[in-house]
């Protein structure tokens, strides 16, 4: 009895956490200043609950953004029209790289790591879901010119320009760094485990961005802010209520 218990607990201390977006209008709203060196390669890992379509079916969900998406400049991982199309964009003065994956919706999160070589190939930009590489699915490049980073909010599960492009489920524990990860890297971060455990055994350093996204507890109002605790004060403010989440990896 006492043996199951403590192992009840030490579960739920590494419970992986997130925030809940409704479909509608949930923002988080990390500011302009909130860099992610858009034009060089980068590592992404974030941990995901697809629940469903996001808010429109034309435009999709987004899961994270960087820059102006009603001009040219940005960098955008978002969920397309229907709940099975994941898209990874860079977009700038003169061309864009587009890469698209097929993924499913799910009642547990799933690890995702995605990795641009900064390069405009077909494989330059790679997803891994669980540990495991998905298969390229739609393709578009070109040179992509010169990209103002500065220009325009960061955002997660939407956009604030005009909030009709919100994400459907649950979104935790990214982290963004300047590097390509290595093979181990991703065999880490695809494992599950602890959030801050696996982002801190990578080879690659701190990230430039952090967002573990355990600021609280289940069904609680995101009511202040998600805190970067990269140390680069990428904190995010919320808009429109998301709730912070209690979730479950299912691997």
């Amino acid at each position: 009895m006492v043996k199951t218990l403590a192992l009840v607990l030490c579960l739920a201390l590494v419970l992986p956490a997130g925030v809940d977006f409704d479909t509608v209008d949930d923002v988080l709203s990390c500011g302009s200043a909130a860099d992610i060196d858009n034009m060089t390669p980068m590592t992404i890992t974030w941990r995901m609950r697809l629940d469903g379509n996001g808010e429109s079916l034309t435009l999709g969900g987004i899961i994270l953004v960087k820059g102006n998406v009603a001009y040219s400049d940005f960098t955008a991982l978002r969920q397309r029209g229907s709940a099975d199309d994941l898209n990874f964009i860079v977009n700038g003065t003169s061309g864009e790289i587009s890469q698209a994956w097929s993924i499913s919706t799910s009642t547990v999160p799933k690890t995702y790591v995605l990795v641009w070589d900064g390069g405009i190939a077909n494989d330059s930009v790679r997803l891994w879901e669980n540990g495991v590489q998905k298969a390229q699915g739609a393709y578009g490049g070109s040179t992509i010119g010169t990209q103002d980073d500065a220009a325009g909010n960061l955002c997660i599960g939407n956009r604030d320009s005009d909030t009709a492009r919100t994400f459907n489920g649950v979104l935790g524990c990214f982290a963004i760094w300047k590097a390509v990860a290595s093979a181990n890297d991703i065999a880490i971060l695809g494992a599950g485990g602890g959030c801050r455990q696996a982002v801190r055994q990578t080879s690659m350093g701190t990230p430039l961005r952090f967002w573990p996204m355990d600021d609280g507890v289940h069904g609680v109002a995101v009511t202040t802010s998600v805190m970067d605790e990269s140390g680069n004060a990428g904190h995010c403010t919320p808009s429109n209520n998301p709730a912070f989440e209690a979730i479950q990896v299912g691997y």
